[in-house]
Protein backbone atom coordinates (compact mmCIF):
# COMPACT_ATOMS: atom_id res chain seq x y z
CA UNK A 1 0.00 0.00 0.00
CA UNK A 2 1.59 3.25 -1.07
CA UNK A 3 0.10 6.59 -0.20
CA UNK A 4 1.14 9.80 -1.85
CA UNK A 5 2.86 11.83 0.86
CA UNK A 6 2.96 15.61 0.97
CA UNK A 7 5.79 17.44 -0.81
CA UNK A 8 9.05 17.54 1.06
CA UNK A 9 8.78 14.04 2.55
CA UNK A 10 12.06 12.12 2.00
CA UNK A 11 12.09 9.40 -0.65
CA UNK A 12 14.11 6.20 -0.86
CA UNK A 13 16.20 5.13 -3.86
CA UNK A 14 13.13 3.61 -5.53
CA UNK A 15 11.32 6.94 -5.39
CA UNK A 16 8.87 5.81 -2.72
CA UNK A 17 8.29 7.82 0.37
CA UNK A 18 10.29 6.53 3.31
CA UNK A 19 7.37 7.52 5.53
CA UNK A 20 4.94 5.21 3.76
CA UNK A 21 7.18 2.27 2.81
CA UNK A 22 6.09 0.13 5.75
CA UNK A 23 2.36 0.80 5.55
CA UNK A 24 0.69 -2.46 4.67
CA UNK A 25 3.66 -4.58 5.76
CA UNK A 26 1.32 -6.57 8.02
CA UNK A 27 -0.15 -8.15 4.89
CA UNK A 28 3.17 -9.95 4.40
CA UNK A 29 2.37 -11.91 7.56
CA UNK A 30 -0.75 -13.39 6.00
CA UNK A 31 1.27 -15.43 3.51
CA UNK A 32 3.98 -16.21 6.03
CA UNK A 33 1.38 -17.34 8.55
CA UNK A 34 -0.18 -19.71 6.01
CA UNK A 35 3.25 -21.07 5.08
CA UNK A 36 3.97 -21.65 8.77
CA UNK A 37 0.58 -23.11 9.70
CA UNK A 38 0.41 -25.49 6.73
CA UNK A 39 4.15 -26.25 6.77
CA UNK A 40 4.38 -25.41 3.08
CA UNK A 41 8.16 -24.93 3.09
CA UNK A 42 8.53 -28.50 4.27
CA UNK A 43 6.32 -30.07 1.60
CA UNK A 44 9.17 -30.63 -0.85
CA UNK A 45 12.93 -30.99 -0.45
CA UNK A 46 15.34 -28.10 -0.88
CA UNK A 47 16.98 -28.38 -4.29
CA UNK A 48 13.87 -29.81 -5.90
CA UNK A 49 10.57 -28.42 -7.09
CA UNK A 50 6.92 -29.34 -6.65
CA UNK A 51 3.75 -28.54 -8.54
CA UNK A 52 1.04 -26.45 -6.94
CA UNK A 53 -1.12 -29.55 -7.09
CA UNK A 54 1.42 -31.67 -5.19
CA UNK A 55 1.82 -29.00 -2.52
CA UNK A 56 -1.95 -28.60 -2.14
CA UNK A 57 -2.43 -32.31 -1.56
CA UNK A 58 0.31 -32.42 1.06
CA UNK A 59 -1.07 -29.37 2.89
CA UNK A 60 -4.79 -30.18 2.55
CA UNK A 61 -5.45 -26.82 0.89
CA UNK A 62 -7.05 -26.22 -2.47
CA UNK A 63 -4.68 -25.69 -5.35
CA UNK A 64 -6.15 -22.19 -5.79
CA UNK A 65 -5.32 -21.31 -2.18
CA UNK A 66 -1.77 -22.61 -2.56
CA UNK A 67 -1.27 -20.61 -5.76
CA UNK A 68 -2.54 -17.42 -4.14
CA UNK A 69 -0.43 -17.82 -1.01
CA UNK A 70 2.74 -18.75 -2.83
CA UNK A 71 2.44 -16.25 -5.64
CA UNK A 72 2.00 -13.45 -3.13
CA UNK A 73 4.98 -14.60 -1.08
CA UNK A 74 7.03 -14.92 -4.27
CA UNK A 75 6.74 -11.14 -4.58
CA UNK A 76 8.65 -11.06 -1.27
CA UNK A 77 11.28 -13.57 -2.52
CA UNK A 78 9.90 -16.41 -0.47
CA UNK A 79 9.74 -19.28 -3.00
CA UNK A 80 10.05 -18.99 -6.75
CA UNK A 81 8.09 -20.33 -9.68
CA UNK A 82 10.92 -22.39 -11.16
CA UNK A 83 8.89 -23.09 -14.29
CA UNK A 84 5.20 -22.61 -15.05
CA UNK A 85 3.13 -24.46 -12.45
CA UNK A 86 6.11 -25.48 -10.30
CA UNK A 87 7.53 -24.02 -7.12
CA UNK A 88 11.15 -24.01 -6.02
CA UNK A 89 12.87 -22.83 -2.88
CA UNK A 90 14.69 -19.53 -2.50
CA UNK A 91 17.28 -18.81 0.19
CA UNK A 92 14.48 -17.60 2.49
CA UNK A 93 12.20 -20.60 2.02
CA UNK A 94 15.20 -22.90 2.35
CA UNK A 95 15.79 -21.54 5.84
CA UNK A 96 12.15 -22.17 6.75
CA UNK A 97 12.35 -25.70 5.35
CA UNK A 98 15.57 -26.60 7.16
CA UNK A 99 15.67 -24.62 10.40
CA UNK A 100 13.40 -25.54 13.28
CA UNK A 101 14.52 -22.45 15.22
CA UNK A 102 13.50 -20.22 12.30
CA UNK A 103 10.11 -21.95 12.09
CA UNK A 104 9.71 -21.49 15.84
CA UNK A 105 10.48 -17.78 15.51
CA UNK A 106 8.02 -17.35 12.64
CA UNK A 107 5.43 -19.30 14.62
CA UNK A 108 5.86 -17.06 17.65
CA UNK A 109 5.41 -13.93 15.53
CA UNK A 110 2.43 -15.27 13.56
CA UNK A 111 0.64 -17.20 16.29
CA UNK A 112 1.34 -15.08 19.38
CA UNK A 113 2.63 -11.57 18.68
CA UNK A 114 0.61 -10.70 15.58
CA UNK A 115 -2.84 -11.60 17.02
CA UNK A 116 -2.09 -9.66 20.21
CA UNK A 117 -0.77 -6.64 18.31
CA UNK A 118 -4.15 -6.13 16.72
CA UNK A 119 -5.77 -5.84 20.13
CA UNK A 120 -3.23 -3.55 21.81
CA UNK A 121 -5.21 -0.36 21.23
CA UNK A 122 -8.37 -2.12 22.50
CA UNK A 123 -6.52 -2.82 25.76
CA UNK A 124 -5.38 0.80 25.94
CA UNK A 125 -9.00 1.92 25.59
CA UNK A 126 -10.37 -0.64 28.04
CA UNK A 127 -7.81 0.16 30.75
CA UNK A 128 -6.96 3.77 29.88
CA UNK A 129 -3.91 4.97 31.79
CA UNK A 130 -3.57 1.75 33.79
CA UNK A 131 -0.16 0.52 34.85
CA UNK A 132 -1.54 -2.64 36.43
CA UNK A 133 0.19 -5.82 35.25
CA UNK A 134 -3.11 -7.67 34.83
CA UNK A 135 -4.39 -5.06 32.35
CA UNK A 136 -2.84 -6.58 29.27
CA UNK A 137 -3.87 -7.30 25.72
CA UNK A 138 -3.72 -11.03 26.35
CA UNK A 139 -6.76 -10.75 28.62
CA UNK A 140 -8.93 -9.52 25.76
CA UNK A 141 -7.36 -11.60 23.03
CA UNK A 142 -9.89 -13.67 21.07
CA UNK A 143 -7.43 -16.58 21.18
CA UNK A 144 -7.88 -17.30 24.89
Amino acid sequence: MYLTPPRGIPRNRNGNSTSTDNLGQHTNLIGLHAIYRYRIAETFPVGSEASYSQISKTCSLSETQVRRILRYTMTKHLFTESRPGYVGHTAASKVLAESQSMRDGVGMVCEEIWPAAGRTVDAMVKWAGSEEPQHTVILISPYL
